[in-house]
């Protein structure tokens, strides 16, 4: 057991597994589960467009809150 390693990958819950000496055996182990995988019919369309209407209304609030005036009215109200 001496000529094992393990190796981290940049693959959330992924491993690689490093076996040497008289042969190389290299192996890629995950969970049997795909239970961190995003399913095949994940609408990535309204996860695009929920970020972009959340840039968008970032920039317009931040040019709303310029003046005091404006951050009173709307945090008041």
């Amino acid at each position: 057991m001496d000529n094992l390693r393990t190796f981290s990958t940049r693959l959330e819950s992924t491993s690689q597994v490093l076996s040497y000496g008289h042969d190389l055996f290299l192996a890629r182990i995950s969970p049997d589960k795909k239970y961190d995988m995003i399913d095949e019919e994940f609408n990535y369309a309204l996860l695009f467009a929920a970020i972009a209407g959340l840039i968008v209304a970032t920039y317009a609030l931040r040019k709303f809150m310029k003046s005091k005036a404006d951050r009173q009215k709307f945090l008041l109200h």
